[in-house]
């Protein structure tokens, strides 16, 4: 089951509401997205631990009705 582009970044805004995000479908197929996100939260992680957040955000859709993910995320200076 594919998503659209605004259902990805509703539930990304969620999470980051006055943060800068961009979704992009890489495919065309709604199943196939990059993401990027810059973020003042992601001050003091890790990329590991900036990443996590993002797929939380995300809760179950990655895997199920998203089937591939890049994400590019960026600390907020």
């Amino acid at each position: 089951m594919a998503m659209t582009t605004e259902e990805l970044m509703g539930l990304l805004k969620k999470e980051f509401a006055d943060d800068e995000v961009v979704v992009r479908d890489t495919a065309g197929d709604g199943e196939h997205y990059m993401v990027e996100v810059q973020s003042s939260k992601f001050n003091n992680m890790t990329l590991l631990e900036q990443h996590r957040l993002v797929y939380k955000a995300l809760g179950d859709k990655v895997g199920t009705d998203v089937h591939a993910l890049q994400i590019k995320t960026r600390k907020q200076l």
